[in-house]
């Protein structure tokens, strides 16, 4: 004998079978046990939101707002060499430039990535 999990009254259970974990009153105790014992939903979209706050948390600071903004600018800069508006596809294909107030070592690992862009695309 085990007791309804929902009221506590006594289920006589039935031999060779899965155990009982409700009393027999048209499933009213189980569902009100399971609308009390409701879990909280976990919806995708909460997840791509927290990931999202923590992208632009990211952007937002000092180090990576710099390196967003020094590419933009090369885009600007290759358009205007060009004469035209580029795609980003094609303003990548100019090489980058020493900004100003930029180290060697900066400037060298931006030139880096820049060539591993052209040898294996984006």
């Amino acid at each position: 004998m085990s007791n309804c999990l929902n009221c506590g009254k006594e289920i006589a259970q039935k031999n060779g079978g899965k155990e009982r974990k409700f009393c027999d009153n048209n499933n009213a105790c189980k569902q009100a046990y399971h609308n009390k014992n409701k879990k909280p939903p976990k919806y995708v979209l909460k997840e791509t939101y927290d990931k999202l706050l923590a992208k632009i948390a990211e952007n937002n600071t000092p180090i990576n707002k710099a390196k967003i903004l020094s590419e933009r600018e090369t885009v600007n800069e290759a358009s205007k060499k060009a004469g035209y508006p580029l795609t980003e596809n094609q303003a990548a294909q100019y090489k980058p430039e020493k900004q100003k107030g930029e180290t060697g070592m900066d400037y060298a690992i931006r030139l880096a990535e820049w060539k591993e862009k052209q040898k294996y695309g984006k």
